[in-house]
């Protein structure tokens, strides 16, 4: 009884829809024919003109910009990863010396761990009364445009964190 109900409301309420739905006046007319004059000449019809560059420098800006994103993303990954690589260079002789392991893998061997873009980790461990060595290589984000022009303004510099264990 309660689904013969419910059905034959769902079909008043869709021909109470119907019902009221109003058609468009101007449906049945044929464009072509409404252009047409009672001598038959065909009405030129007033249009506004539609310039092609009026979103042509929306577009080519936007364009601009993603281009330019892409090129600072590469390029800031390049330079982050060329600091890193430079401080491992530089401080591994003396981490080699001091822990047994090194790195963060042995097998293969992994040395800086990328963790992002502007962060990179290196691990040692091996040597005693210290468990462990993590140096956190907090770098300015060069890849990222928007940072770069913030840092115009708010210069940051580059970490190296070492944080107690």
């Amino acid at each position: 009884m309660a689904r013969w109900m419910a059905l034959s409301a769902l079909v008043l309420a869709s021909v109470a829809v119907k019902a009221t739905a109003e058609t468009d006046e101007f449906d049945a007319v044929d464009a072509q024919e409404a252009l047409k004059q009672a001598n038959g000449e065909q009405v030129a019809v007033k249009t506004a003109p539609f310039n092609p560059n009026d979103l042509f420098f929306l577009e080519a800006g936007s364009w601009a910009v993603a281009v330019l994103y892409m090129i600072c993303y590469f390029i800031g990954k390049w330079q982050n990863k060329r600091i890193a690589e430079k401080w491992l260079e530089d401080a591994q002789p003396h981490l080699v010396e001091q822990f047994a392991y090194t790195g963060a893998t042995a097998n293969p061997p992994v040395g800086l761990l990328d963790e992002a873009k502007d962060n990179f980790k290196y691990y040692c461990t091996g040597r005693r009364f210290c468990s462990r060595f993590v140096g956190d290589l907090k770098l300015a984000s060069r890849h990222d445009l928007f940072a770069r022009l913030f840092r115009v303004i708010f210069p940051k510099n580059d970490y190296l964190v070492m944080p107690k264990l």
